[in-house]
């Protein structure tokens, strides 16, 4: 995706997070979204049928399913592009996740790697 691309959806899933009451954080890099999304049940159930049956996603895996507190209560949606990120960076403690084909079995095996590398990001994106 181009970057207006990028900035036009995400300014899409922040009105309508603020509209819905849902709170999240979103990575891309290459292609490839990793995103967590917070709130009710009813809205995050018609979010996510909404991306499962948008044309343009593939692949959609739904790694894990809590209802504790909120991890990103003050965003409707954080942002991180990875382009420019080097994978395996030491300093983010975090892995090659958004850099290897996807395999939903590589994903689905540990969930909590999905959610380490977005908390890591939590404070270096606005």
């Amino acid at each position: 995706m181009l970057d207006g691309e990028l900035l036009w959806l995400l300014n899409q899933a922040r009105a309508e997070n603020a509209r819905l009451g849902l709170t999240g954080m979103l990575l891309y890099r290459d292609g490839h979204f990793l995103q967590l999304l917070e709130g009710g049940l009813r809205e995050l159930e018609m979010i996510y049928g909404r991306i499962e049956r948008d044309p343009r996603h593939r692949h959609v895996v739904l790694l894990r399913t809590d209802f504790g507190p909120r991890l990103f209560a003050n965003w409707t949606m954080g942002f991180k592009n990875l382009r420019d990120w080097r994978v395996n960076d030491p300093a983010l403690g975090v892995s090659d996740l958004m850099s290897v084909p996807f395999d939903s079995n590589y994903f689905g095996a540990d969930p909590g790697k999905a959610l380490a590398m977005l908390l890591c990001f939590r404070g270096l994106s606005a």
